[in-house]
């Protein structure tokens, strides 16, 4: 079912109110409903703090020495056809919503962290125009990736790229 609303009840439902001109009437408009949460679900301020104060301590020096060789790429990727997708990789340890995280990282290690350096795969593409820009940046082992590559096509950038790029 369709529903079709008039000016004042978007302006209601957007919590806006309309612009009259001084001559006419202002229009009356109920504010939008306000929804608290119960007072069991807020915690107050000096138990946030001591949480935040506690995994602080707990996780300060190791925040420290795992930074500088934190490993957490974004790998994406854009065809001019409409789709695109992206996921999170981590490795060391694995981690993130790559399909195959394991191998991705493995890859990535054989390359030295260079997505220019990948392997690529053996395989045969059509001679189809479909651009599809790549992407991957991020921290390899606390080195900073910036790493954009345009290919003619989606086969072209999975045989470029192996299973770092498939997903």
């Amino acid at each position: 079912m369709i529903r079709t609303f008039g000016l004042s009840a978007v302006l209601v439902l957007a919590g806006l109110t309309a612009v009259t001109p001084a001559s006419a009437a202002p229009p009356v408009l109920a504010a939008p409903p306000v929804f608290a949460p119960p007072a069991s679900a807020v915690a107050s301020p000096s138990a946030a703090s001591a949480a935040v104060a506690g995994s602080a301590a707990v996780a300060g020096s190791a925040a420290v020495a795992s930074k500088k060789k934190k490993t957490e790429l974004t790998l994406s990727y854009m065809a001019e056809a409409g789709f695109a997708a992206a996921v999170v990789l981590r490795c060391n340890p694995t981690g993130g919503a790559h399909p195959k995280k394991g191998k991705a990282c493995a890859a990535l290690a054989r390359a030295g962290g260079d997505p220019a350096r990948l392997e690529p795969v053996a395989g045969v593409c059509t001679m189809e125009y479909a651009p599809i820009t790549a992407e991957i940046t991020g921290r390899w082992k606390g080195a900073k990736v910036d790493w954009t590559r345009q290919f003619g096509n989606p086969c072209e950038m999975h045989l470029a790229t192996g299973i770092v790029l498939a997903f």
